[in-house]
Formats: structure tokens, sequence, C-alpha cells
């Protein structure tokens, strides 16, 4: 949808299958290949080659926004924050969030 919404043959699309922080890596990796002299094609390419090995983890401090977002339960949230409980959260190969 986004290639067509642009239009034009040299438009590329990529699922980054990450969040914030592993996109900022494939952008910084995409404008490297580009100083390099690739052009759009090889630097699609480049992407897709690392994509699959980024790897996000993150440590919340609360479980509020968990909560909010619907990800846990009331019953979850409750008994967790009165347990002090930190967790670990990470984004897969898939774009899940775990």
């Amino acid at each position: 949808m986004a290639k067509n919404l642009v239009g034009g043959e040299n438009n590329h699309v990529l699922d980054s299958r990450n969040a914030t922080g592993g996109q900022r890596m494939l952008v910084e990796y995409a404008c490297r290949l580009r100083d390099e002299g690739l052009d759009a094609a090889g630097i699609v390419a480049g992407l897709e080659s690392i994509r699959d090995r980024i790897e996000l983890y993150a440590c919340v401090n609360t479980l509020e926004y968990l909560h909010k977002g619907g990800r846990i339960s009331h019953a979850v949230y409750t008994l967790g924050s009165l347990a002090q409980i930190k967790p670990i959260i990470s984004v897969d190969n898939d774009g899940r969030v775990s």
C-alpha cells in the first residue's frame, strides 16, 4: 500500500520486523550502503540480509503501560506490581513482541 501511495518505479518498501531501535540500525546501515555507491535494489538486498539478525531487548520499569496497552491482564498487573517484577521484553525476527 505504501508503495502505491507514493508511486514511481524506484520506490522500495521493506518491513523491518522490528521496533524503533532496530529500525534505526537498518536506516544507518542503509545510509552506509548508499555512501558505498549501492543502488536502491542493492540497499534493499543488503537490508534484507541483516534484518533477521537484529534482536531487540528492553527491560521495563513498570507494568503500567503493558496493562494499559492490553498486553497483560489487570490481575497480572496487580500481582506483578506488588512483586516489583521488571519484565524483559523482546522483539523476535518475525516482529512478535514477547
